[in-house]
């Protein structure tokens, strides 16, 4: 898994600090697809003790998404699938794919079909689930 740590953008954060979390977690994105998804002016805004909104900016289009909590559990799959439906919109040559070690899921890979076959030809490499 070491060889892919530049391209893998890894979950595990503790809740201590949900809305730098969530910064974190989009940097991890940006990393990830080195230079293809660069969001701007990223605001986090708590609209009740248990409803944020996380908006950004990304191809002059503004993003806007409503995150629920639930004490510190982090609302990851809503997350996700508002960063994947940026990059989709934007018509980006692959997807984000999880990735997984033993039974859970570590992360988020970007690749494009012929990456994402040439890897599950090689299921010892990386673990799509």
């Amino acid at each position: 898994m070491t060889a892919f740590d530049s391209l893998v953008a890894t979950t595990d954060w503790e809740p201590d600090d949900i809305e730098g979390i969530y910064r974190q977690r989009i940097q991890t994105f940006v990393n990830a697809l080195h230079g293809a998804f660069t969001p701007t002016n990223i605001t986090f805004e708590w609209k009740s003790t248990t409803i944020a909104q996380l908006a950004l900016t990304f191809n002059e289009r503004r993003h806007s998404i409503k995150l629920q909590f639930r004490g510190q559990s982090l609302d990851d799959n809503k997350f996700f699938a508002f960063i994947q439906q940026i990059i989709q919109e934007n018509n980006s040559e692959g997807k984000f794919y999880p990735v997984y070690e033993e039974s859970y899921s570590i992360g988020y890979i970007f690749l494009n079909d012929l990456q994402k076959a040439m890897l599950e030809q090689e299921s010892n490499i990386l673990n799509f689930g």
